[in-house]
């Protein structure tokens, strides 16, 4: 059982922000995070069909991958949460203690893996 893989789902009000300025500027995150981050593995932001709710699904090799990632857009999730107020962060998967020190400052709710495997 790997105890490494980190998951996270994060969960934006985007009605009650600015949909216009989050749309352009997940858009521009997303892009600039598949460019430019090789050990993010997944970063997929869904919409709810009233443009409400904005679900992003990351995923991360280690904890080291995901401090690596949280350094790199730092400086965009100030903007980001302003225009979508962040309402959760579930992250599964075992952290390292710098890795949970560093969540914990968002509000992180982090579950540990219990059972089962990834392919």
């Amino acid at each position: 059982m790997s105890t490494e893989r980190i998951k996270m789902i994060v969960t934006l009000n985007v009605g009650q922000g600015n949909p216009t300025l989050f749309t352009k500027l997940s858009k521009e995150l997303a892009e600039s995070v598949e460019s430019n981050e090789p050990s993010t593995m997944t970063y997929e932001w869904y919409m709810d069909d009233a443009a409400e709710t904005c679900y992003l699904v990351e995923a991360y090799p280690n904890s080291d991958a995901l401090l690596s990632h949280l350094e790199n857009v730092g400086a965009r999730l100030g903007p980001i949460i302003e225009a979508a107020p962040l309402s959760e962060l579930l992250v599964l998967g075992t952290v390292s203690e710098k890795a949970e020190e560093v969540l914990s400052g968002f509000g992180a709710k982090i579950v540990p893996l219990h059972a089962g495997f990834q392919r």
